[in-house]
């Protein structure tokens, strides 16, 4: 039983570095394929594009949903592009949240283009795979970021003090539906938005019809971990099998939902929060004491084990994974989560965390994800059982999915 019980540890392991070294890997052709591009001599929509590679304009015209595209050589792309990123823009632009305006006004203050964002930031491809920003490399060989022209007027044509009001609300609407997530797991799109307005002000909730608040939610979830959108609603990210909880609430549609205060749900929607319950705090605390754990790796394993109650797990799973862990410390092992990347905190300031040297360095949780948007299904069909412990953040059909609104196809 050893024996056996040492080849599924090294087998367990072989897996995790497997996937560090693709994370690593993934990092590294990054790194090359920003500072093989040079900083376009006129920043336009159309040389900013033609800088990119025909791949990179690919995954723009997915991520914008440009319709009948798909075979266009580079140039024409480029010109079919550089006329759908400013509509795409006029609606995009509404949905920013605060971390999002302080970067726009971050450019804006440097006249549009800055050598002193962060280059591990991952964040920014998201901005950049739906043209908001680009970069390129100086003459001083430094990688700066740069807005495009026209997204750059349609910025400075916007009322400061209204814009930061939208971006405040959209940033506190978001918070209170990952809140609420957090608590409930699962919530279709028409849910969600009726139990989030129900938190704001009168009027606020007129700022934010159905589809103004999809597209919130949709930008709040490529932008940060906690949101994970699909087809006809949203879910927490340690929620593992939403179709089950989605029958479980069916089986109960007669039964409200628990009632929880506005500092309830707000608290929740941080990133990591952590409900620490005396029944929590003891658990730790017992972990530290018998089980020899550090305060993280004790915060760890308690975390790991409240989400795998929530998914239902079986106790004789949970005793496991505790033994498991009783061993690693044993055995002076780092465990099945140390060192895992943890979610930025909050209280950051909008600028300072894309700053170099600033609040959130590589290794924290915004540098991990290393997939495009485009290819996260694709790496996640590769990658073995274990993957599953990864957050996914794709966006069904692109980030477009919320500009249906333009034809009025989209049904809640």
């Amino acid at each position: 039983m050893y024996a056996a019980d040492m080849a599924k540890e090294k087998q367990e392991s072989l897996v995790d570095g497997d996937l560090e070294q693709m994370a690593q890997a993934n990092m590294e052709e990054r790194h090359k394929r920003l500072y093989r591009r040079k900083l376009p001599k006129q920043r336009t929509l159309k040389e900013t594009l033609a800088e990119m590679t025909k791949a990179e304009l690919d995954d723009v015209r997915y991520n914008l949903g440009l319709k009948g595209a798909s075979s266009l050589k580079k140039a024409a792309l480029v010109e079919s592009l550089a006329e759908e990123v400013p509509r795409f823009a006029e609606r995009w632009l509404t949905t920013v949240l605060d971390e999002e305006y302080g970067l726009f006004q971050h450019l804006l203050e440097r006249g549009g283009c800055s050598a002193e964002l962060r280059d591990d930031d991952l964040r920014l491809d998201y901005l950049r795979g739906i043209g908001m920003i680009s970069c390129g490399v100086g003459e001083d060989g430094k990688l700066a970021w740069f807005l495009p022209e026209e997204i750059e007027q349609k910025l400075r044509a916007m009322d400061a003090g209204t814009y930061r009001s939208m971006a405040e609300l959209n940033t506190e609407t978001a918070r209170l539906a990952s809140g609420l997530l957090f608590y409930y797991g699962y919530l279709n799109y028409d849910q969600l938005h009726t139990m989030t307005l129900a938190y704001l002000e009168p009027a606020q909730r007129e700022e934010l019809p159905f589809l103004d608040f999809v597209g919130v939610m949709l930008n709040a979830s490529c932008w940060q971990d906690t949101l994970i959108a699909l087809p006809h609603g949203m879910k927490y990210y340690t929620l593992l099998d939403e179709e089950h909880l989605i029958d479980e609430q069916m089986k109960r549609s007669s039964i409200d939902y628990a009632k929880l205060s506005y500092s309830q749900v707000y608290d929740a929607g941080a990133p990591d929060y952590i409900e620490a319950t005396p029944e929590y705090k003891a658990l730790a605390q017992y972990m530290m004491q018998k089980g020899g754990l550090d305060v993280l790796k004790a915060a760890d394993v308690v975390g790991e084990i409240y989400i795998m109650l929530q998914n239902g797990e079986r106790i004789d799973m949970v005793r496991e994974f505790l033994t498991e862990q009783q061993r690693d410390a044993a055995l002076g092992a780092q465990g099945a989560y140390a060192g895992q990347p943890r979610a930025v905190t909050a209280g950051r300031s909008g600028q300072a965390r894309f700053l170099r040297g600033g609040a959130g360095a590589q290794g924290e949780g915004r540098t991990q994800r290393s997939v495009p948007l485009r290819q996260r299904q694709e790496i996640q069909e590769l990658l073995p059982a274990q993957g599953r412990r990864l957050k996914q953040h794709a966006v069904p059909e692109g980030v477009a999915f919320f500009f249906a609104r333009r034809s009025g196809s989209y049904k809640p």
